[in-house]
């Protein structure tokens, strides 16, 4: 009788315990909120959570801010509320109210899940509340996040403001010929798709291979691979009148070296699926190229213009890679991962064939 009461109480504690460690989120957190595909452009997000446990509701703050230099500085404060999902074992919360920020702001709403470990981590996604309809691009893209407990004091907001008044090198007093039309030596201005593909240095069009992906023995993420990549852009003035200009567009696509892969894990259908989502960022290089030749410019905002074609073509793509994930199961679904094989090598097909200089 006293062994069974033992073993009753050592059942209790264990599980008791277990359930408190591995469940209660309450606290700060830091984490990194990302694009995949564009891990350049991260934005550090920090969570005080209280009351986080699956017996209720939760609430808290969040606080995100994303730095480039002089040219662009953003930060935002809002508080949120939410609930655990035990079905999907999520903590699902939203923010309800901005309470500091800088330029335009709009709340978000976070998919997040517990990893238990040595190391604790909150991991999932994050997708912004757009009610009005005015960034509907930008918030079809869904970001990923990951965080880990922190100590830090958490920043506040700088006397800055948003800006995007970044100034490129761009040729904006072009020699004129009586005004009226200017051609450069089309020769001097060919754009060669396969030499604008940059895979692990080199310029060229292949296929991935394992060796191309930084490998690892272990990691947080619940994925076995995750392939990123870049395009910018360059170019040269075609043609000019007056004031308008038409660019010849030499943008590149580079294969980012921060792509990785769980060792144990490389499998010839891994590496497949990973290869198309290099392919769609090939589909967003063919189809960058041809808005910006179609597009006419004024000498004075090509930089501003530049950069929102970029971006929305480069959003459009982004979704493309996110829908083919979701729907593939990261390539687990196999009839849905044929479907998309065909299709997005029946796209590039007709990218390249519709391809004029």
């Amino acid at each position: 009788m006293n062994k069974a009461i033992f073993l009753f109480i050592c059942i209790f504690f264990f599980v008791s315990h277990s359930r408190a460690y591995a469940q209660s989120i309450t606290g700060t957190w830091k984490g990194k909120s990302y694009v995949p595909g564009e891990r350049d452009d991260t934005t550090t997000v920090y969570l005080e959570i209280q009351n986080g446990d699956t017996a209720g509701q939760f609430t808290g703050t969040s606080t995100a801010i994303n730095e480039n230099g002089e040219w662009y500085y953003f930060y935002t404060k809002a508080t949120f509320k939410g609930a655990y999902d035990s079905k999907d074992k999520k903590y699902l919360f939203t923010e309800i109210k901005i309470i500091d920020g800088t330029g335009l702001t709009i709340p978000d709403k976070y998919s997040i899940g517990f990893v238990a470990g040595k190391n604790e981590r909150l991991a999932g996604t994050i997708n912004c509340i757009d009610e009005k309809k005015d960034l509907m691009a930008a918030c079809a893209t869904q970001r990923r996040v990951v965080f880990s407990r922190s100590h830090e004091t958490i920043p506040e907001r700088k006397n800055k403001t948003r800006t995007s008044t970044r100034t490129d090198t761009v040729w904006t007093n072009p020699p004129r010929m009586k005004d009226t039309l200017w051609v450069r030596n089309a020769q001097k201005t060919r754009w060669e798709y396969e030499k604008s593909i940059i895979i692990s240095g080199t310029a060229g069009d292949r296929d991935l291979q394992w060796s191309d992906f930084t490998p690892l023995q272990a990691s947080s993420s619940p994925f076995a691979a995750e392939t990123f990549w870049t395009v910018k852009n360059d170019f040269d003035i075609l043609w000019m009148k007056n004031d308008t200009i038409g660019l010849s567009p030499r943008p590149l696509l580079y294969w980012d070296e921060r792509s990785w892969s769980l060792t144990g894990k490389q499998t010839n259908e891994l590496l497949r699926h990973e290869e198309l989502h290099f392919i769609i960022g090939k589909l967003c290089l063919l189809q960058l190229y041809k808005v910006i030749k179609s597009t006419p410019f004024n000498r004075n905002n090509v930089s501003e213009k530049l950069s929102r074609l970029s971006a929305e073509v480069t959003t459009e793509f982004r979704q493309m890679g996110s829908d083919y994930d979701l729907q593939t199961d990261h390539g687990r679904n196999k009839k849905e991962q044929k479907i998309w094989d065909d299709r997005i090598m029946s796209l590039l097909q007709e990218a390249r064939q519709s391809f004029i200089e």
